[in-house]
């Protein structure tokens, strides 16, 4: 069976547009925006594109069968029947995963689930689950491309139809994905006030090195010489 890799984030908003959605919906998350393009010469999307550029060097070396955005969906629906990974654009995947997803038979409606390392806003690194996340994540997943929409886009709705169906995924003991939290993420800038991520934004966060990221160790030290340039960028 194919592999295919869905990027759940639209092109438009990689290339720097607010879409109508995060202006409506999070209007927090706006405001904090605008804060930081105050605070440094690297503009949010500038860094966003960056992240996913880094992102990129986890999973175009993966062998894919295709790789889909966010408005590809159309087009996706009409592709033949395949295993689908949906991920956030700054997730990082394994250089198996593929490879690994290919060794597996996926019978009926079922789908596969894996551990994923987790980085936080700070830069450590961990193999256990955070408090308080559901068990799947953004970049934990693989199901097949016929599911609807919303469990493809949305993992929290995919943990909870497996909740209601457990019979149908089959989880994986192995690592094969890497969740990573910046200042920059969606959940935190709308959450956080501006004058805290103002506070946060001084101090220094480089990514933790640990044995676990060693199949990563490239793309780590593409991300530290990202956060060295942002940091660099202060105008405070």
């Amino acid at each position: 069976m194919k592999v295919y890799l869905w990027i759940r984030r639209t092109k438009k908003y990689l290339d720097g547009e607010i879409d109508d959605c995060l202006r409506r919906n999070k209007k927090q998350f706006v405001r904090n925006v605008c804060v930081w393009n105050l605070f440094f010469k690297m503009d949010y999307f500038t860094f966003r594109r960056k992240l996913s550029e880094i992102s990129s060097l986890t999973y175009l070396p993966n062998n894919f069968d295709e790789i889909f955005h966010y408005e590809d969906w159309d087009r996706l629906g009409k592709s033949d029947k395949a295993l689908l990974v949906p991920i956030d654009e700054d997730d990082w995947v394994h250089p198996n995963l593929v490879e690994t997803l290919k060794s597996f038979t996926i019978d009926g409606d079922n789908l596969l689930r894996w551990k994923t390392i987790n980085i936080n806003i700070d830069g450590i690194c961990s193999t256990k689950l955070p408090h308080g996340c559901l068990k799947t994540r953004s970049c934990s997943y693989a199901i097949l491309s016929n599911y609807p929409q919303r469990m493809i886009s949305d993992h929290q709705i995919t943990h909870y139809y497996i909740q209601d169906f457990p019979e149908r995924v089959f989880d994986l003991d192995d690592y094969l994905s890497v969740k990573i939290d910046t200042i920059s993420s969606i959940s935190y800038l709308r959450e956080v006030s501006s004058e805290e991520w103002i506070r946060f934004s001084r101090e220094k966060k480089m990514l933790q090195y640990k044995a676990c990221l060693y199949p990563y160790r490239d793309v780590v030290k593409k991300y530290n010489e990202l956060m060295e340039e942002f940091y660099d960028s202060s105008k405070i």
